[in-house]
């Protein structure tokens, strides 16, 4: 009995390309999941209404993301980040201000930019404490709970 014939051959390289196309579906879905990934660097609180946080950003996808707003969430009440630039500190040459959304992130891109919301009634920021973002983007929202460090010195500097 010959093995090698035609219809066999032509029935494994059928199967072969039926599993790769199978495996490429699969990596499709797991690579392309939004997925991203935020890190507190420092973070403050002005009179109990105006918080404002040094955030790390990373697209974990391999599909680009779009950030068009940053809610936070707290005690229940959600409140949006500033959509145009603030200033957070400095002057002229070394003002630094929160970033203009929407935020383009490419695939497995990050980046670190200053965030403030304001009006958030009687909020307190303090190490171990938990706060929640809910990161509104073009691939749908996606919630994010951060426990909090101890403060740096990006936005505790006199």
């Amino acid at each position: 009995m010959d093995l090698f014939t035609k219809d066999n051959i032509t029935f494994v390289l059928a199967l072969i390309g039926s599993v790769g196309t199978v495996l490429g579906w699969i990596y499709t879905f797991i690579t392309s999941q939004r997925k991203i990934d935020i890190e507190i660097y420092d973070y403050t609180t002005y009179i109990g209404k105006i918080a404002q946080f040094f955030i790390h950003f990373q697209n974990q996808s391999f599909l680009p993301i779009c950030i068009m707003s940053v809610t936070l969430v707290y005690n229940g009440v959600e409140t949006c980040c500033e959509l145009i630039p603030k200033k957070i500190r400095g002057n002229d040459n070394d003002l630094i201000k929160s970033p203009m959304f929407p935020i383009n992130l490419v695939a497995k891109q990050g980046c670190l930019y200053f965030l403030e919301f304001v009006n958030c009634e009687q909020i307190s920021l303090t190490p171990g404490s938990k706060v929640d973002f809910s990161i509104n983007t073009n691939r749908g929202k996606i919630h994010k709970s951060v426990i909090l460090s101890d403060i740096s010195h990006y936005l505790h500097i006199g």
